[in-house]
């Protein structure tokens, strides 16, 4: 059940997740479709077609109606469930991880699974009773009308701009180039090549280390900007003209400012700095905090009708796909460079900014854990403030900084982030926070 996590099912190819399980997954997921139907995908790892072709074998023994899409990047997977009008979709895919790992992501009805759903997908395989049917089997290749879809967003011919795409051998390998390239930008690939191996670097763009060779590539190239995709294509992160990479706030509060509409609302994760919420302030729209995780943010995202949602891993959603697309965000990105004659950093300016830390994270037992937590619970009855506990525990301060604490279900640890006006009151909450939690280590992050 470890495969199991909140918003998808993830795990190591061989150890965690096999073939069989993966059949078992299926037995479970034809167990809900009651017969009805689902478009199944997959990303460019090595063992992808086998659990994919495990996953549809078990589907179709269960009675589903099953569109195999193929090969895809999962926001084309979502485009194809919306195109195909299934009920359901399935990519198997284990986006950011490295490539020893791969998972399922699901959308069973509109919306994202909740941690529920996906709980009782793995209660199902474990029992092992499973529908049997003749299922029906569709093939159909949805990439013309994806690409047709991102291309109409900005019809008029784009200013001749400059980018370098790297997409990580990943599952945009080929489409982003090829979709940039017919809207009239000159783009300059790299690592745009499928190889599941992701040899080049890490599939993860949010990590600045992975990021090293598009930096790089930007500043040689004389390039306007760059993006880089996750593994699975639902993720991009930006890096300017000076080869220096955008947080992913920065770039949702170039999107709010360019996007919003007064009374609009837009949906992050509480792990955002405050900047983006300013953003959303200063053009009269209303910002929704919510937990971390991609089925949470997209859930609240579409229910509320929100304009835009982001998260700081680099997803990014926008109401005309009601969900995210790390190639949507790059082509409205350069529909904007274009449109204002700016860069990105010009599109920032007046940008008040914080400090803030990175995911601190901290290997604790139990014990520790529930001491760390009762240690914010005393703080925050103390000082008299009012705890956030989308997820973890957050407090905020009357200067505008705050303390989130969370905790890991992957492994015994806990993570901490900390944001303040500046750095001197940065290191003034690590100091407090080192002293109030019993971590003496956080005084010198």
């Amino acid at each position: 059940m470890g495969i199991f996590k909140d918003c998808d099912i993830r795990g190591v190819y061989g150890a965690d997740l096999t073939e069989a399980e993966m059949g078992r997954i299926g037995g479970a997921l034809a167990q809900l479709l009651q017969g009805r139907s689902i478009a199944v995908g997959g990303d460019f790892r090595t063992h992808t077609p086998q659990l994919k072709r495990a996953l549809i074998e078990a589907l179709l023994r269960g009675g589903a109606e099953v569109w195999d899409v193929g090969q895809l990047s999962t926001p084309q997977l979502y485009f194809s469930k919306r195109a195909l009008g299934t009920w359901a979709c399935a990519q198997v895919t284990a986006s950011h991880n490295p490539p020893q790992y791969n998972g399922l992501k699901l959308m069973l009805g509109e919306l994202p699974v909740l941690p529920e759903d996906v709980r009782e997908v793995g209660r199902l395989a474990e029992a092992g009773a499973f529908p049997r049917g003749e299922g029906v089997l569709h093939e159909a290749d949805t990439a013309p009308r994806y690409e047709a879809m991102l291309r109409a967003v900005h019809p008029a011919p784009l200013r001749p701009l400059k980018l370098v795409v790297d997409a990580g051998n990943g599952a945009m390998s080929e489409t982003a180039p090829r979709v940039l390239a017919a809207m009239g930008l000159a783009v300059v690939p790299l690592f745009c090549q499928y190889d599941g191996r992701f040899p080049n670097r890490g599939p993860n763009p949010a990590d600045k280390k992975n990021l090293t060779a598009l930096c790089r590539a930007v500043v040689r190239e004389g390039a306007d900007f760059g993006a880089a995709f996750d593994g699975d294509g639902d993720r991009v992160i930006f890096v300017d003209g000076a080869g220096v990479p955008l947080m992913a706030e920065e770039a949702m509060v170039i999107f709010t400012r360019r996007l919003l509409a007064p009374g609009e609302s837009v949906v992050y994760d509480l792990k955002c700095s405050s900047i983006l919420r300013a953003a959303i302030l200063e053009a009269s729209g209303v910002p929704i905090m919510e937990r971390s995780g991609h089925a949470f943010i997209r859930r609240h995202f579409m229910q509320a009708g929100s304009r835009l949602a982001g998260e700081v891993s680099g997803h990014h959603f926008f109401r005309e796909l009601g969900g995210d697309d790390g190639l949507f965000a790059l082509v409205t990105m350069a529909s904007i460079l274009s449109d204002t004659g700016k860069d990105l950093r010009q599109l920032l300016g007046g940008v008040r900014y914080t400090a803030i830390t990175p995911d601190i994270r901290v290997q604790a037992g139990p014990e520790e854990i529930d001491r760390v937590f009762a240690a914010m619970e005393l703080w925050a009855r103390e000082e008299r403030l009012e705890p956030v506990r989308l997820d973890g525990v957050r407090l905020e301060f009357a200067d505008g900084g705050w303390l989130l604490v969370r905790r890991s279900i992957t492994e015994p640890a806990f993570t901490l982030r900390m944001e303040a006006p500046d750095e001197p009151s940065l290191a003034a909450l690590r100091g407090r926070a080192a002293r109030r939690l019993g971590l003496p280590q956080l005084a010198a992050v």
